[in-house]
């Protein structure tokens, strides 16, 4: 899938930046910071999970999710180990665990209000992306202003849009101010299980996507289906947009990634795929393609004078009147 966002081919090394002033936070169930695969800079954005003897620590993962999700986005290339990731190593990573908590029973994650919190810890953080593979079918007013703040004070936040293969909502994602991402298979179709309503904006790979996980699994990667798998690859490459014309703000590359997609489907903006799939080279041209003016009215012919009753114009261009 990662090739897919790129026209076929992940660009070298030498197209990535080196060091980011835009920083992504993934809210999940962690991250496993010892895999070989994965950036070993990554943080806890919220300080009481960086205790490794906490059961939430955020460099653990018990239920692989998160741990999948991060490789989508930036697991290392050039190392000789599984997979790339859309950004390949990229740095200073924030996590935020808000689910696999150490003794818990399962990795079912419980819709509270604990996700805006979640939110403002990458923020204080420093992020300015947040990428959260998560949702449930309840929208909330308080949920809805605290994320439109969010955007309105510069955040770009991806969510997946959901896997019960309906025209429902899900939440966080079908806020107005948060990118709903869709999921595709290998031959563009919308996926079976990809929600489609009028608040998804982008569709991406989400069918049998390999990625790292943790033990059991040998050697560390196991294949993934879930609009889960499909927003990581549209909040990576953000971080490589925003990060390589840093000028730019939130809004612009939102309008970029949208507006840069393949459309698939019905032409334009459609409930299954929105503006279609997530592509970077469209992103980065729309980035730099002004919006066309828009079009003035019409403009009306000058006043013509009446030609003088019985006479003829002699001196150009009359209004011809009855009489």
């Amino acid at each position: 899938g990662i090739e897919r966002v790129y026209n076929g081919a992940v660009p070298n090394a030498s197209f990535f930046p080196s060091a980011v002033t835009h920083p992504l936070c993934i809210i999940d169930s962690g991250y496993l910071l010892t895999h070989p695969d994965l950036p070993s800079d990554a943080t806890a954005a919220d300080p009481f999970q960086a205790d490794p003897a906490g059961t939430m620590y955020f460099g653990g993962d018990l239920c692989n999710h998160g741990t999948h999700v991060a490789g989508t986005i930036a697991a290392i290339g050039g190392d000789g180990e599984g997979v790339v990731g859309v950004f390949p190593g990229a740095p200073g990573l924030k996590i935020v665990k808000v689910f696999g908590q150490a003794g818990s029973p399962g990795c079912g994650w419980t819709w509270a209000s604990q996700l805006v919190d979640a939110v403002q810890r990458c923020v204080d953080s420093g992020a300015k992306i947040v990428s959260m593979s998560l949702g449930g079918g309840g929208p909330s007013s308080t949920e809805r202003d605290a994320f439109q703040t969010f955007f309105d004070d510069g955040i770009l936040i991806v969510a997946s849009a959901g896997n019960g293969g309906s025209s429902s909502y899900s939440y966080p994602a079908s806020y107005p101010s948060i990118m709903s991402v869709a999921a595709t298979d290998i031959s563009d179709a919308k996926a079976s299980f990809s929600q489609f309503n009028d608040e998804v904006d982008i569709a991406a790979p989400g069918v049998d996507v390999v990625s790292t996980v943790g033990p059991p699994s040998d050697p560390g990667y196991d294949s993934f289906s879930g609009t889960s798998m499909a927003a990581p690859h549209v909040s990576g490459l953000a971080m490589v947009l925003w990060n390589k014309y840093p000028s730019f703000d939130n809004a612009d590359i939102r309008t970029a990634l949208e507006q840069g997609a393949e459309d698939l489907g019905l032409p334009g903006i459609d409930d299954y795929y929105g503006h279609g799939l997530a592509n970077y080279q469209g992103a980065e041209m729309r980035l730099f393609t002004p919006s066309p003016p828009p079009t003035p009215p019409p403009s009306l012919p000058p006043s013509l004078p009446a030609c003088p009753l019985g006479d003829v114009c002699t001196t150009g261009w009359c209004l011809i009147t009855d009489g």
